[in-house]
């Protein structure tokens, strides 16, 4: 439970917008909640509920991997820090 809130808190940091996180999440089940398989939502689902196509959530998806990578690569110390518990707050969204 605390690797997967670490995990959201760096999805959120690679993230530029609110919509870009929230899609990113549901693509890959990154909820606070274990989703079933029946909860799970398809790209077009995800798209219909931002008014994208499934194209675009493909791309979103896409690009905030990338930055996520990015990030990873860029601050591995901080990122050790968190993963040690130390400035867990500045990584989680609120």
């Amino acid at each position: 439970k605390e690797r997967r809130r670490i995990l959201l808190g760096l999805v959120f940091k690679a993230s530029r917008t609110n919509r870009e996180y929230l899609i990113f999440t549901l693509y890959h089940q990154l909820t606070e909640e274990d989703l079933t398989e029946e909860e799970s939502m398809t790209l077009g689902e995800i798209g219909a509920r931002f008014g994208v196509t499934r194209e675009r959530v493909r791309q979103i998806n896409e690009k905030t991997l990338k930055r996520l990578i990015l990030l990873i690569k860029q601050e591995p110390e901080q990122i050790q820090d968190v993963l040690r518990g130390k400035s867990l707050d500045d990584w989680i969204p609120t």
